[in-house]
């Protein structure tokens, strides 16, 4: 097996995994966007042995219990097609350029700068509210 970055203990056993769209933009607010990954799932169900046993999406976010084989490829294959899917979806219909623009300026308005033991970090501005 090759090399993951997602770390699975116990492979038999049914898993527990989230996923965030970048800067919590509120991509799945969308039934386009969530179809494609309904269609994801789908697919690695027919041809991946992928077991969904239940999901929730929210409009920024996504939760779901799973368990595959070769669950760590699964999660790599679901998150690079729906995120090539998705800005492929976004550059048809014209909105990737605003999103983009979007990203930027919440970048540029939203972080506070930290001082931890003599390192600065960024953080979101509503993070730093809650420390």
């Amino acid at each position: 097996m090759g090399r993951s970055r997602y770390v699975i203990t116990e492979p038999d056993l049914p898993h527990f995994l989230t996923c965030t769209v970048v800067d919590w933009l509120p991509l799945f607010s969308h039934p386009a966007l969530v179809d494609i990954l309904l269609t994801c799932w789908r697919y690695q169900q027919q041809h991946q042995g992928l077991r969904l046993y239940g999901y929730v999406v929210m409009e920024n976010h996504l939760h779901y219990l799973a368990q595959a084989r070769d669950l760590p490829r699964c999660v790599a294959g679901f998150k690079s097609f729906t995120a090539r899917r998705i800005v492929e979806h976004l550059q048809s219909i014209g909105a990737a350029q605003a999103l983009d623009r979007l990203v930027r300026a919440r970048r540029r308005t939203s972080t506070t700068e930290i001082s931890s033991s003599g390192r600065k970090a960024a953080m979101p501005s509503w993070c730093a509210a809650r420390r």
